[in-house]
């Protein structure tokens, strides 16, 4: 594979890493509409700046990053995003296992997505919130040991910040934890089990039917590495979303995830995802939102300088306690070329087909664009 940059030696374990993206996009359909379909071209500038701490046992990386985003559509397209996260992993390979992670993201909803699908573009100001989460993990038993058990707690708020008219009853907390057994049955196999239990609150009532509800998961699973080149991820159980409004149904499913690479020689991957889970809901007719996905993706590195990416995944949305079904196709092409270990330039497609049962939500869109990476 192409080399990598490694940041800046600080001594000590420790190093920082700054990075900046600037790229050029156009898309066909910028506010995914089903009829009067808007052309728009933007540029994208991204800087980065990661601290990071490694060590045989220990890693840590603080990571502040921003995008600025400008458009032809008019000022309230544009957008600034700023988010910084910490990921830490203590005692890495030892039988007392910690890992910690942190975010804040100030970011925003573009037209025509969440609470805006349906809303002329011109109305207000692209939906502004700010996001935090924090979750730690603690695991008793060293990476080769029989037995690993892992309990875990965490949470996220977000929290909208302007057109609060609309978006007030968006603002929503998740909290909860669990629990997960591996059970080493051979050096390169392992059992799974997993737990979890989560309360999701919405901080505003309206007409007197809350949205807040508890969902609990119950999986089984294997986690593999069959040969040097094939190595695997599949958990399979149920999953209950309950709901405490007496007006709202509860839900019960079969749950899955599963994700399974073949890496036929060392310069090419490819991976097979599929998988359910929970969204919440962006309108208030709806309880909550059951997402299925499927995808495959195909890496290729074709020599020291350029790589390639392709990528096929399909998603069903099901808006529980409300009559829409959405299917997605989504299909992404990525052609790379990394001039210096410092350097490189990008050019992609991306494909998007949306199919509701509800056809005001239908769309098609396609989005190209040329990006220019800086790392050192």
């Amino acid at each position: 594979m192409a080399q990598q940059p490694t940041g800046i030696a600080l001594g000590s374990g420790w190093s920082i890493e700054p990075s900046l993206a600037t790229a050029l996009e156009y898309d066909d359909n910028f506010y995914r509409q089903a009829d009067a379909e808007r052309t728009a071209t933007g540029t994208l500038i991204t800087p980065q700046l990661d601290l990071v701490y490694l060590t045989r046992k220990n890693q840590l990386r603080l990571s502040q990053r921003g995008e600025f985003a400008t458009y032809n559509t008019g000022n309230f397209d544009d957008y600034a995003h700023y988010d910084i996260g910490l990921d830490a992993r203590i005692n890495e390979g030892g039988q007392h296992r910690f890992k910690l992670s942190a975010l804040r993201d100030e970011g925003s909803d573009p037209f025509g997505t969440e609470r805006s699908e349906l809303t002329p573009a011109t109305q207000r100001d692209v939906d502004e919130f700010v996001l935090t989460a924090a979750d730690i993990a603690y695991t008793y038993g060293a990476p080769s040991a029989r037995l690993n058990l892992t309990l875990f707690a965490g949470g996220t708020s977000k929290e909208y910040q302007n057109n609060r008219d609309l978006t007030r009853i968006l603002d929503r907390d998740r909290v909860g934890g669990g629990s997960e057994l591996r059970v080493r049955i051979s050096p390169r196999t392992g059992l799974l089990f997993d737990v979890s239990h989560y309360e999701v609150q919405f901080d505003t009532v309206v007409a007197g039917s809350t949205r807040d509800g508890s969902e609990q998961r119950a999986r089984v699973g294997l986690q593999w590495q069959a040969t040097a080149t094939t190595t695997g991820r599949v958990r399979v159980g149920a999953l209950r979303r309950e709901m405490d409004a007496a007006d709202r149904d509860d839900f019960s499913g079969a749950d899955w995830e599963a994700a399974i690479s073949w890496q036929p020689t060392s310069y090419a991957e490819v991976v097979f995802e599929s998988g359910r889970g929970i969204q919440e809901a962006y309108f208030e007719e709806s309880d909550f939102i059951d997402v299925e996905h499927i995808g495959l993706r195909w890496y290729q590195q074709w020599s020291a300088q350029w790589y390639s990416q392709l990528g096929v995944r399909g998603t069903r949305y099901t808006f529980e306690g409300f009559d829409r079904e959405d299917d997605v196709i989504q299909t992404d092409a990525l052609l790379g070329l990394q001039l210096t270990r410092q350097f490189g330039i990008e050019a992609g497609l991306l494909m998007q087909d949306r199919d509701s049962n509800q056809d005001q939500f239908d769309f098609d869109r396609l989005i190209s664009h040329l990006r220019l990476r800086l790392r050192l």
